[in-house]
């Protein structure tokens, strides 16, 4: 396979497994499936989808757009995947992964400066 179309199915298949494990509800292989997605972003140099995923997992900074409020929308953004906390699984699984790359350094400082300003 040409380089490009193996590294985008590689990504295809880490996304499928993370949604696998969402169906299957299985906090921890969620877990490891990201920090295994995670790490191939990383690898890829793909900065486009690694700025996507921590915005996911970071969400809206206000209180009033996370959902919070009693009438939430059904598509409002939820603070929680599977009982884990979204901005922890950042934290803690998502940009060490990202840090193996130190082309990503601007983007990790960027995300870690917001989470220690809202955690």
């Amino acid at each position: 396979l040409p380089p490009e179309r193996a590294r985008q199915l590689t990504l295809g298949h880490l996304e499928h497994q993370m949604a696998s494990s969402l169906e299957l509800g299985s906090a921890a292989e969620y877990t490891e499936w990201l920090r295994l997605y995670a790490l191939a972003l990383a690898q890829q140099h793909a900065v486009r989808r690694a700025r996507e995923l921590c915005d996911d997992l970071l969400g809206p900074l206000d209180a009033a757009a996370s959902g919070a409020g009693a009438a939430a929308a059904p598509l409002a953004w939820q603070p929680a995947v599977l009982g884990l906390s979204k901005r922890e699984l950042l934290k803690h699984t998502v940009l060490p992964s990202l840090a193996t790359n130190r082309a990503l350094q601007r983007l990790l400082a960027e995300y870690l400066e917001t989470l220690e300003a809202t955690l």
